[in-house]
């Protein structure tokens, strides 16, 4: 199987860019990396210094100031990991669309308002591409329910949580 080329919008700290004292270990570069059906060829940020610093970080071959930028290459992407803030998570999703991307995964959330998220759905049927976004996991049933089997002590001392 042929890995995943995958491009990172946004290179702060969700993405992966660390800062002096952060002790997080979940970022998407991290995971990417990690993962053997994902080649992260390419990272996207406006802000230079940051974009060059994630690059070198997880070395990742190319970098560039804007999704423009990315696409005015021959550079094959088949997924687009979006962690800009969320505010621009809209304006993002529908420059990523003007090009051809198979794939987008985006953090939530994907738009605030509704006629936002119908534009979007038209043009990701208009484009076939699928999109994809990460969930709040506090919010999931099984997650609620673990917390309070913890809270009432009903499985014992906790040793480790990762």
């Amino acid at each position: 199987m042929r890995k995943i080329n995958t491009a990172i919008l946004g290179c702060g700290h969700i993405a992966g860019l660390k800062q002096p004292g952060d002790k997080s270990f979940l970022n998407h570069a991290k995971e990417l990396k990690l993962n053997k059906n994902y080649n992260l060829v390419a990272c996207i940020d406006n802000v230079s210094k940051k974009r060059k610093s994630f690059a070198k970080t997880y070395r990742i071959p190319f970098s560039f100031n804007s999704i423009e930028d990315l696409f005015k290459t021959n550079l094959k992407i088949d997924l687009i990991v979006v962690c800009t803030n969320a505010k621009f998570h809209f304006l993002n999703l529908k420059e990523i669309l003007r090009f051809n991307v198979a794939n987008i995964l985006c953090e939530k959330p994907l738009c605030e308002k509704r006629k936002d998220l119908n534009l979007l759905n038209n043009l990701l049927i208009k484009k076939k591409t699928q999109l994809f976004t990460n969930f709040n996991r506090k919010e999931d049933k099984t997650i609620k329910n673990l917390k309070n089997i913890i809270k009432k002590k009903r499985m014992g001392k906790i040793q480790l949580i990762r």
